[in-house]
């Protein structure tokens, strides 16, 4: 490993070794970055600083980029014996490094150290900025509305330049919400602050926009609009000249995929849309994580491969509890040691004080992070439960499934017809309510029986398991749940909601042949539970 490339490692980055993936496979890139940086004597950290933390930007696109970059911020921050002007600097740079979904903690602990020194300091800029990070952090964890108010509270604030983020993250949130008359709103209020930026920044700027108002007026079903846009974020695309913001080329690669899956599907090419996953990961952008799955998981659907289409919800939720499984480990080692460490022991008093008065946080950046420390206990306390319709979810599905082996039951897959219409023409969060809707009424026609099991899997796809009941009851049962659904009441008159499905007996491959009579049961007309009993 010292002879690799005809370079010695440095003895302090050995040390560091198991926090870069591939140490062994670092490209001449990398390499040339640490190696210029180990030449630098830590007395010059402070006058070269700029130059060193600019020194990193060539291989922040590369796959051990944003840990070496990490490592060489934390060192100068360690041995600079920078200024507090000096050290927001650096900290605005390492925070964006630390952009990790698998340590969230030292992602918000890093991005907090930032405002807090700006609040010290007074800058109101700094200040500013962190609060977007943060907002940025929580948007990634779907915690759309806790991010939105720290936004808005930036925009109250007037400041100036960095309204333009705020007014970006502000958008992409609404656009997850169905809300995209407030994207609108929000997209055009860009225009009013473009006097900030040089010509080359606002080249970034605007990628980001279009590709934002495509994806948009897709989800409008609006062709001639979304494709107008699209154009103007590839020209855009084509011509930056700098990279202010790395993850713009996500942002374009996902208006443009979402633009085929709708408009041009001949053109959605399934490796593309795993190229931008891996890009995604490799950023360790949760956003356009879910985004590529949601992507991959309509591709499927549509071309009806549903053999990739559940071996990647397997892989999927994996990588989800995988994420919240780190997070919640890192968060209560992170717990332990602080009240070992005496932070958390001390005085309660005077932590608030630390918290209202020192640092003048704001109620939202304390709720955000109440927030976070939900999320995680939930997810380990109510692993088994699905949070939106508190009935089974698919981790519990998946054990229960497996413990059926060699037992009689029957089992039926069903899913909301036309669902992703009704969140286009109403909007997420009524979908939300339909979804809960729904699963309450189905809840109340099962009642507690003890022999019968009914989770959510993901989106609007549900499954019940039946034991100990005959054909025909377990015929009749389904048919008395699709009505059931049917009859629902709903505010708008001229809204109809149903559900189709598929019943058959346990068996091999049981999850499979449902999901097919299902998809059966939708190319004949929909509103009805075909079964192969």
């Amino acid at each position: 490993m010292h002879k690799i490339n005809h370079y010695s490692i440095p003895e302090e980055l050995l040390k560091t070794k198991n926090k870069i993936h591939n140490i062994e496979n670092l490209t001449n890139k990398e390499w040339e970055t640490l190696l210029n940086f180990k030449n630098i004597p830590k007395y010059k950290y402070k006058k070269k600083y700029i130059e060193i933390a600019e020194s990193i930007r060539p291989i922040l696109g590369s796959e051990n980029g944003y840990t070496i970059g990490s490592i060489i911020l934390e060192d100068i921050l360690l041995n600079g014996e920078l200024s507090n002007e000096e050290k927001l600097y650096i900290l605005n740079k390492l925070r964006i490094l630390k952009n990790n979904p698998y340590n969230l903690v030292e992602n918000i602990q890093c991005t907090m150290e930032y405002i807090q020194l700006g609040q010290f300091v007074g800058d109101r800029y700094h200040i500013a900025k962190g609060k977007v990070a943060l907002a940025t952090i929580f948007s990634g964890l779907k915690g759309y509305e806790i991010a939105n108010k720290i936004l808005e509270e930036v925009l109250r604030e007037n400041n100036g330049e960095i309204n333009i983020l705020a007014l970006i993250n502000l958008s992409e949130n609404y656009l997850f919400l169905g809300e995209y008359d407030k994207v609108l709103e929000n997209i055009e209020k860009v225009n009013n602050y473009k006097k900030y930026y040089d010509d080359k920044y606002l080249i970034d700027i605007e990628v980001i926009k279009n590709s934002i108002l495509c994806e948009t007026y897709t989800k409008l079903k609006n062709k001639d609009k979304a494709l107008e846009y699209l154009k103007k974020a590839e020209y855009y695309l084509n011509n930056v000249k700098g990279n202010y913001f790395i993850g713009k080329e996500l942002v374009y690669e996902t208006a443009l995929e979402y633009y085929n899956l709708q408009f041009n599907f001949e053109q959605l090419n399934e490796n593309k849309i795993y190229k931008t996953l891996k890009c995604a990961e490799e950023k360790n952008n949760l956003r356009f994580i879910y985004t590529s799955y949601d992507l991959l998981f309509e591709y499927y659907k549509k071309i009806e491969n549903f053999e990739k289409y559940y071996n990647l919800k397997k892989k999927y939720d994996l990588k989800i509890k995988e994420i919240n499984e780190m997070n919640y480990e890192i968060l209560t080692l992170y717990t332990i040691n602080s009240i070992e460490s005496g932070i958390i022991a001390r005085n309660n008093i005077l932590l608030k004080k630390k918290l209202w008065g020192l640092f003048g946080m704001s109620l939202f950046l304390i709720i955000g992070i109440i927030f976070l420390l939900e999320l995680f206990l939930k997810s380990k306390k109510n692993i088994r439960i699905d949070e939106l319709t508190e009935i089974y979810n698919r981790k519990a599905f998946n054990e229960d499934i497996e413990r059926l082996k060699n037992q009689d039951y029957y089992m039926v897959i069903f899913d909301i017809d036309n669902f992703k219409k009704i969140n286009d023409e109403y909007g997420h969060p009524f979908g939300d309510r339909v979804l809960k809707k729904v699963s309450r009424r189905i809840s109340n026609k099962l009642g507690k029986k003890k022999n019968t099991f009914f989770y959510r899997i993901g989106g609007e796809e549900f499954i019940i398991i039946f034991k100990k009941i005959s054909k025909e009851e377990v015929i009749y049962e389904c048919e008395c749940i699709r009505m059931a659904v049917e009859l629902l009441k709903w505010k708008n008159k001229e809204l109809k909601v149903t559900i189709s499905g598929g019943l058959s007996k346990g068996q091999e491959n049981i999850y499979e042949i449902c999901d097919k009579l299902l998809y059966k049961s939708k190319k004949n007309g929909k509103n009805k539970i075909l079964n192969n009993l």
